[in-house]
C-alpha cells in the first residue's frame, strides 16, 4: 500500500492525504490522487514492494501537491 502525504517539512502544512486508491482526478490542470485516510476496500494493495516503489514514485512526480510517501505492508 502506498500512504501518500501532502506534508512538505518547509511549510509546516499539517494537511495530509492518505492511502492511495489507484485512480487520479484532474482538478484546474493539477493530477490530485483518490485516497482514504484508512485502508479500505478501496485501497490499492500491491504484490510486490518493487511495484508499489516504482508507482509511488510516479505519484510523486506527476502530482502536483504530493510531497511524501512511504509503502506499508498490508
Amino acid at each position: 500500500m502506498i500512504y501518500l502525504t501532502s506534508e512538505s517539512d518547509s511549510s509546516g502544512s499539517s494537511n495530509s492525504y492518505g492511502y492511495w486508491q489507484g485512480k487520479n482526478y484532474s482538478f484546474h490542470g493539477e493530477m490530485i490522487p483518490y485516497t482514504d485516510r484508512e485502508i479500505t476496500g478501496n485501497t490499492k494493495i500491491y504484490k510486490r514492494k518493487v511495484m508499489a516503489e516504482k508507482m509511488a514514485e510516479k505519484l510523486f512526480n506527476r502530482c502536483a501537491y504530493v510531497y511524501g510517501w512511504k509503502i506499508e505492508s498490508y
